[in-house]
């Protein structure tokens, strides 16, 4: 796969600088700046495949330094000393069967803990990640967290997507797709395996 996509690049590269030529070439004989049509046909011929690169990464910018973010309301140490004796009796292996099939977007970790997931388009290419990270018990939100993606994830090549979706793997997810590392979904990550823990006994 990845001989296709950087051989799909190469040959867009090689009709580019065709077209380059050709433009300066046709106005050099009308008597016109060939710099100037050269320069408009590669303009034309980015434009067609990076039209909004730079307006996605700007966003995706704006997103992360705005409103994406983690904040822990309650640490585990805090959690049990609220709760004695309470961790325990938790139990890792009780995740499959607290598996809601209604709703795919709840993640449990124990019998006592459960995350909630939304995903939202936001800009364009950008989507929105926000978690909760919940007591089930008193229903209270642990932590939380927001993370913006920006373009396709390269699971697209191994899944299939529209054209636009390849174009968005190649060109909008280049590079770090989510907001600087740690990211927010990573801290989130981090963050709830210290009350998974709880529940294989560590």
């Amino acid at each position: 796969m990845g001989v296709v996509i950087f051989g799909a690049i190469a040959l867009y590269l090689i009709v580019t600088i065709v077209v380059v030529i050709l433009a300066a070439k046709v106005a050099k004989k009308q008597g016109r700046s060939p710099w100037r049509w050269g320069g408009a046909a590669a303009l034309v011929m980015y434009l067609l495949v990076f039209w909004d690169h730079i307006p996605t990464i700007l966003a995706h910018k704006y997103y992360c330094e705005k409103e994406a973010g983690f904040w822990a309301y309650k640490t585990v140490d805090q959690w049990k000393a609220e709760n004695p004796g309470v961790a325990e009796t938790l139990d890792r292996r009780v995740e499959l069967k607290l598996y809601d099939p209604r709703n795919s977007n709840r993640f449990w970790s124990t019998q006592r803990f459960y995350t909630d997931i939304s995903r939202t388009p936001e800009f364009h290419a950008i989507r929105r990640t926000e978690e909760v990270f919940i007591d089930a018990v008193t229903q209270q939100p642990l932590a939380r967290s927001i993370n913006f993606w920006r373009g396709q994830s390269g699971n697209v090549f191994a899944m299939g997507g529209s054209l636009d979706d390849y174009r968005q793997a190649l060109v909008l997810g280049w590079g770090n797709r989510e907001c600087d590392k740690p990211s927010p979904t990573d801290q989130m990550r981090m963050f709830r395996y210290q009350f998974q823990k709880m529940g294989e006994g560590k």
